[in-house]
C-alpha cells in the first residue's frame, strides 16, 4: 500500500492497516423470552446476576456447537476452559477429561472435518493429563486455560464443535473464539488442518507415519506423545520427511529428541 512502509514480524504488522471486522463467538449468557439461553438474544449486562451464567454443561454423548458462522473470515484466537475430571462442588461425580472431548472444525460445508483431535492433544496436553504449554502457537496457562493462535481461514462457512465422548458431563465450559469477518479472501488462501492419529503397540524397527497427505501446502508442526512399555528412551528414532514419492527423504534428522529441540544427555563414568 502506497505511503506505508513494509513492516515484518508480529509487532510490525500492528502499524499496517487491516481489512475486516472483528467478531467473537462466546459462551456468554443470552437470555430468551422464557428465561433460558437463546443464541439469538443479546448478551446479558454485567450488572445483572444472570450475566455470570456464561458457561455450558454438555451431557455425556452429546455435541456442543461452539460457533457456526458464514464467511469469508479468519479465526485468530481461541480460548477454552472447563472443569477438570476431579469431583467438584459444581460436579460432585466429576467431569469428562480433555482426552474424552473431541474438537472438530468443518470448513465451507465439507462433511469431513478439517480439524479433528481430542482437545487435550490439540492444546498440547496428552493422556488426559493437564499440562502447562507455552509456545508461539498454543498456550495452556496453568494447564487449564487453553489458547490457540493458529490462524484458520475459511471462504464460505465454519462450524466448530465439541463432542463429549465420555459418560460424564463436560462441566462449566467457557470459551471465546475471536475471528475477523472479511469481504473476500484470495482463492489460493490455505486452510489450517490438524488430524489426530494413534497406534499401539508399534512394530519394532518399523517407522511410524505421523502424516501422509497429498496436495499443495506446508507442514507447520506436531504434538507428539509417547507412552512406553519399558523404561528405555524412545527418542532415538530419526525423523524423516519424504516429498513427492522420492526414494530417499529430503528431510532426514538426527533423532526425535533433537527434532523437538531437546537433547538427552547421560553422564557415565568409572570408579
Amino acid at each position: 500500500m502506497e505511503g506505508f512502509p513494509l513492516l515484518s514480524g508480529p509487532m510490525g504488522s500492528l502499524a499496517v492497516p487491516q481489512n475486516g471486522r472483528s467478531m467473537r463467538a462466546t459462551s456468554t449468557f443470552r437470555e430468551g423470552a422464557d428465561g433460558n439461553y437463546d443464541p439469538n438474544a443479546p448478551p446479558k449486562s454485567d450488572l445483572e446476576e444472570k450475566s455470570n451464567r456464561d458457561n455450558f454443561r454438555i451431557p455425556g454423548g452429546q455435541t456442543h456447537v461452539l460457533m457456526d458462522v458464514e464467511g469469508p473470515g479468519i479465526i485468530t484466537h481461541m480460548w477454552i476452559t472447563f472443569l477438570g475430571p476431579e469431583p467438584h462442588p459444581w460436579a460432585k461425580d466429576g467431569s469428562a477429561n480433555h482426552q474424552e472431548l473431541l474438537l472438530r472444525i468443518y470448513y465451507d460445508g465439507n462433511e469431513r472435518p478439517g480439524v479433528e483431535a481430542p482437545i487435550g492433544d490439540f492444546f498440547g496436553g496428552c493422556f488426559g493429563k493437564r499440562s502447562e504449554v507455552i509456545s508461539m502457537a498454543v498456550v495452556t496457562e496453568g494447564g487449564d486455560s487453553n489458547n490457540c493462535f493458529w490462524h484458520m481461514p475459511f471462504q464460505k462457512s465454519l462450524r466448530m464443535e465439541i463432542v463429549n465422548q465420555s459418560e460424564k458431563p463436560l462441566s462449566l465450559l467457557y470459551y471465546n473464539i475471536d475471528w475477523i469477518k472479511k469481504d473476500y479472501l484470495p482463492e489460493n488462501t490455505p486452510y489450517f488442518y490438524a488430524q489426530y492419529n494413534q497406534s499401539y503397540p508399534l512394530e519394532t524397527g518399523e517407522p511410524y507415519t505421523l502424516l501422509e497427505t497429498e496436495g499443495k501446502g506446508h507442514y507447520v508442526g506436531t504434538v507428539f506423545s509417547v507412552r512406553t512399555r519399558s523404561p528405555f528412551w524412545f527418542g532415538e528414532g530419526d525423523e524423516m520427511v519424504t516429498i513427492d514419492g522420492e526414494a530417499i527423504p529430503s528431510v532426514w534428522g538426527t533423532v526425535t529428541e533433537d527434532y523437538f529441540l531437546w537433547v538427552y544427555e547421560e553422564l557415565c563414568g568409572f570408579a
